[in-house]
């Protein structure tokens, strides 16, 4: 819309937008001369947004503001990726998010303002999305331990790391790799932070704990004689037994006869159904022991007769006299 006047040999105008005018200038003897001036028109709308380029990491969010009008628009540049937008189009301060790693997203806001119909001002925004750190972890086992064991969690993929107990909500140390372990079933994070693009990304790893085996030994007799045979009884809540001597193995089952030798130790590994193991130690006591008094019944003589070498002496024990060995003093061959 122009609106104009024009005074001798000035002129009045209206306009909304820059204009170059000329003016041709006759004279009395129709020499000419031609003028051009450009005349600039001063908004009465100024746009201000906040941040204009801008850098964020990939899985994260930027909200903007925009202020100098009533009415917002945000137009969307064509080339633009399919993914990454903004919660909305119309609004001051809408919030950009689900950009593309390693991508580039142009908006260009248009504000007007009611109070001055046909005036606006435009602003552009430049958003560049930095791709995260594809943090992993691993363990130096499987996921599962027994109780009382330790296992190794590394982190991957990132430049520094910092570690947390997420089922404590505790943090627990930092750098590529940690030693944990847990007593119940545990959820570790991760976090790497790439130390060029400052973006960082979080992992996580769930360990489970068996209660572990338990095992037990029965010694029969708790002290052995030497050369004596004893009963070993393993207990516990295993399924598999391993009896071992000195870390030999004599052999598996609940108990074993064994014939214990001064200082020996003897070893149960109690294996339970998920392959947890727990080893008890017992060493034996072995004594010598003294001899039990011979329990004779009864002692038969028969003397000699005419001076000959006929008398007999007969010892009749309780016991089994095949167990026994005889000398007899003086030898009488």
């Amino acid at each position: 819309e122009i609106s104009a006047c024009l005074v001798g040999s000035e002129m009045c105008i209206r306009d909304r937008v820059d204009t170059d005018y000329s003016v041709t200038v006759t004279s009395a003897s129709g020499c000419t001369g031609v003028a051009i001036v450009e005349v600039q028109i001063g908004s009465a709308v100024t746009i201000s947004v906040e941040p204009y380029d801008t850098t964020i990491c990939d899985e994260t969010s930027m909200q903007f503001t925009a202020s100098g009008g009533t009415d917002y628009v945000w137009v969307e540049d064509a080339g633009n990726p399919s993914t990454g937008n903004l919660s909305a189009y119309n609004i001051p301060n809408p919030t950009f998010s689900n950009g593309l790693p390693a991508s580039t997203y142009n908006y260009q806001i248009i504000v007007e303002d009611n109070a001055f119909p046909g005036f606006y001002d435009t602003a552009d925004v430049v958003i560049q999305v930095l791709p995260s750190p594809d943090v992993q972890i691993t363990s130096s086992s499987t996921t599962f331990i027994c109780g009382g064991d330790e296992i190794a969690l590394m982190g991957s993929g990132a430049d520094v790391y910092a570690w947390e107990n997420v089922t404590t909500n505790t943090p627990i140390g930092n750098g590529s790799s940690i030693i944990v372990m847990p007593l119940t079933e545990t959820t570790y994070q991760v976090t790497g932070t790439d130390t060029i693009t400052g973006c960082s990304a979080s992992e996580q790893i769930t360990i489970s704990v068996n209660d572990g085996a338990v095992a037990e030994v029965i010694v029969n007799p708790a002290i052995a004689c030497d050369g004596e045979t004893i009963l070993l009884v393993g207990g516990g809540n295993g399924i598999l037994y391993e009896w071992l001597e000195n870390g030999t193995s004599l052999g598996t089952g609940d108990s074993i006869m064994v014939t214990p030798i001064a200082g020996a130790t003897y070893s149960l590994v109690a294996e339970n159904v998920v392959g947890c193991q727990d080893t008890i130690d017992v060493v034996m006591e072995v004594i010598i022991c003294p001899c039990d008094d011979i329990d004779v019944s009864s002692i038969i003589t028969v003397e000699s007769t005419c001076g000959n070498a006929t008398g007999e002496a007969t010892i009749n024990l309780v016991d089994d006299p095949n167990n026994y060995s005889f000398t007899w003093s003086p030898d009488l061959g």
